[in-house]
């Protein structure tokens, strides 16, 4: 995905009694949980480097759980500066 733009990772998952989904992020060595409104779908806006990483969906409900990584990579536009390693002046 493009940095600036807006993802959407989606969990489709179904079941009885319908599973509670809960999302999750690789951060490291550790893994945190990332709260999403809308259960099925985590929306992610305006991208940043930052949060490109392993995301997961788990599924829960009374019969078992179910889960699913997705990999989401941050593309950023190249920004090349040159400079002249030294200036001349000419009189």
């Amino acid at each position: 995905m493009a940095a600036g733009t807006s993802a959407q990772l989606e969990c489709p998952a179904q079941g009885y009694p319908p599973p509670k989904i809960t999302w999750f992020r690789e951060v490291g060595s550790r893994t945190e949980e990332f709260p999403s409104p809308n259960h099925h779908v985590l929306t992610l806006s305006l991208l940043e480097p930052r949060d490109a990483g392993r995301y997961s969906c788990v599924a829960r409900n009374l019969v078992g759980e179910d889960k699913r990584e997705i990999l989401l990579r941050v593309i950023t536009p190249l920004n090349v500066i040159i400079r002249p390693l030294q200036q001349v002046h000419r009189k």
